[in-house]
């Protein structure tokens, strides 16, 4: 940011429980640049770790989807979501997530499962800010890297 003629305002990455950065929204929410998540459902469309059991519980319980609990997740978290499907059920469900909010522990429980499994669908590396290590990616279209 202090070599940019214009500051950004917005980050744009990819953002679920297995692949969000606290270092990075940290950096954002110090330079006032907002993040918008994209790929909320990942875990769920990848069936990924244990977060699709810890969403689909949560979600029995507040009367939601499980992705509705993820997209709940990913607003508490880093404000802005954004999200696609052309299935009409879906669409309608993703205009109703904003009538509850997951407490702390809630929040807590599913950031554990996703980063019991880091998991990153989108590009073609994977960056660790901490190390500053590239692992190259795996088969198909996501990768998990071998830490």
């Amino acid at each position: 940011v202090p070599h940019c003629r214009i500051a950004p305002v917005i980050n744009q990455v990819e953002f679920h429980p297995c692949m969000h950065d606290k270092d990075l929204k940290e950096y954002c929410s110090n330079h006032d640049i907002k993040i918008c998540g994209y790929a909320p459902t990942v875990p769920l469309t990848s069936n990924i770790g244990r977060v699709p059991d810890v969403a689909q519980r949560l979600a029995s319980k507040y009367g939601k989807t499980a992705g509705q609990i993820l997209l709940r997740w990913s607003h508490q978290h880093a404000g802005i979501v954004l999200t696609t499907t052309i299935q009409e059920r879906r669409l309608e469900e993703n205009l109703d997530w904003l009538d509850f909010e997951l407490s702390e522990e809630e929040m807590e429980e599913i950031d554990l499962a996703g980063r019991e499994s880091p998991f990153r669908k989108w590009g073609n590396d994977w960056r660790v800010l901490s190390g500053d290590l590239l692992f190259p990616p795996g088969p198909g279209l996501g990768f998990a890297p071998k830490l």
